[in-house]
């Protein structure tokens, strides 16, 4: 072989729940190499609510989680010495949303008052 093998950093990475769908662009970087190119030989573990996970990196059980950004925020309002960072936010808006069958009549959001 020609020269030294390329370092390896290791990184733990903990998601926010079981795995869903929304966690495939961690999977799929992962099954398609993308992380092993740029050096990084990456553990992706399930999580257990935002909350344990933020407390996991927090521990520095973890080096990277997927959490909700509304429990980031309330760990750095408690925790003004030891604040934690966003780097990125997946969804830009709430996924939350209303659903009901066809024949409820429900059409727009004025049909839920009562």
């Amino acid at each position: 072989m020609g020269g030294a093998a390329a370092q390896t950093t290791k990184a733990k990475f903990v998601l926010d729940w079981t795995w869903q769908a929304h966690h495939a662009i961690w999977t799929l970087a992962q099954d398609k190499g993308y992380f092993a190119d740029e050096g990084l030989d990456v553990t992706i573990d399930r999580g257990f609510g935002s909350g344990d996970t933020v407390s996991k990196v927090a521990a520095k059980t973890y080096d990277i989680g997927f959490a909700d950004g509304n429990v980031l925020l309330k760990f750095n309002a408690e925790n003004p010495d030891d604040q934690l960072v966003t780097v990125l936010i997946v969804p830009n808006a709430s996924p939350n949303s209303v659903i009901f069958l066809k024949k409820s009549g429900i059409r727009a959001p004025k049909d839920m008052v009562r």
